[in-house]
């Protein structure tokens, strides 16, 4: 089984893709459910920073632990319920098994860290134990007696690492049950730093990366959408904004044999060339597309191009994006 995993910089349409796919025979695709945990803060990279470029003695319990919050958080959230429904109720389990591999020393014991992650209610209770062993008894040795829970350390070698990460994808992925040949999911891998997420896997991952015209984006938050985690707000901030957060395309060394950019746009306006591009890069047979348009139909999304033609009065601000962001622009 080969994954295709689509993504994009937030409102770019990247679930396009996965939508598409879903009209594949050949083709098990979850639509637009993200499956971020590889990439999300305290999700498995950022594990694999704590533990090769922050470990120290105490760094790498935090990042452990981190990363089994994360894990008990996705599993039991309502919002992200999918991701055990996905890998047959099994996501919690394998990952607690994948961390526990990688763990060297495991004893009973805490530090500060473990106090400043707790609810306020066992933070209270922490500093009234030690108000009472320090000022009522006076006691010299303050370490809580009550506190104590699972301490770990762990310093595996990058091959091992790699090595147990590769299993335990594969044991996600085969759990899956999937019976066809390709699995399409959104947001597997983020559109930055593509070759340190493509380490993790057997090289049988395509990714294919969305992007938007900025003008589209910047109206569509501006007037539909309004996500504050976009700073639509201001013009300068967001033309500054969308131009750094795709920076990384001249920073980096892209594998084009395994990623590919592509524009929202291009999938509505030159529709058949676009899919076309996409099935010969996932090396999907076009004789597999028995639902044509059941997904995906473009005379539905080219309601969301051309924004600029909905909402004159911000053509200002559409003249500073032409000017200033003039090589994300698409040509029609």
């Amino acid at each position: 089984m080969k994954i295709i995993t689509t993504t994009g910089y937030g409102t770019t349409g990247s679930s396009v893709v996965t939508d598409l796919l879903n009209e594949f025979d050949n083709v098990t695709s979850y639509g637009d459910y993200e499956f971020r945990w590889l990439f999300d803060i305290h999700g498995l990279r950022e594990l694999e920073v704590g533990l090769f470029q922050l470990n120290n003695r105490q760094n790498s319990d935090y990042h452990i632990k981190a990363f089994k919050r994360y894990v008990d958080y996705i599993s039991n959230s309502i919002a992200t319920r999918y991701y055990n429904h996905a890998f047959n109720e099994d996501f919690k389990k394998l990952s607690y098994e994948y961390v526990e591999s990688l763990i060297d020393v495991e004893w009973s014991g805490y530090w500060h860290r473990d106090i400043m992650d707790e609810n306020i209610l066992r933070k209270l209770l922490y500093y009234a134990e030690r108000f009472i062993q320090k000022i009522i008894l006076r006691q010299k040795d303050t370490a809580s007696k009550y506190y104590r829970k699972p301490m770990y350390y762990a310093k595996p070698s990058k091959e091992k690492f790699l090595t147990n990460t590769r299993k335990y994808l594969d044991n996600l992925f085969d759990g899956m049950k999937i019976k066809t040949d390709f699995l399409a999911l959104d947001q597997l891998v983020p559109p930055e730093n593509t070759s340190e997420f493509l380490k993790y896997f057997d090289d049988n991952v395509k990714i294919v990366i969305v992007d938007r015209d900025p003008r589209d984006l910047y109206l569509l938050e501006r007037y539909e959408y309004q996500e504050t985690w976009v700073p639509y707000q201001n013009i300068d901030d967001y033309i500054k904004w969308y131009r750094l957060i795709r920076e990384h395309r001249y920073e980096e060394e892209i594998d084009k044999n395994n990623v590919v950019f592509v524009h929202f746009e291009d999938f509505i306006y030159d529709y058949d060339n676009t899919i076309d591009k996409v099935l010969v890069f996932c090396e999907i047979d076009k004789s597999e597309w028995k639902n044509k348009r059941k997904y995906f139909d473009p005379d539905i999304s080219i309601k969301n191009t051309k924004k600029w033609l909905v909402y004159p009065e911000a053509s200002r601000e559409i003249e500073l994006i032409k000017k200033e962001l003039s090589e994300f622009l698409v040509e029609y």
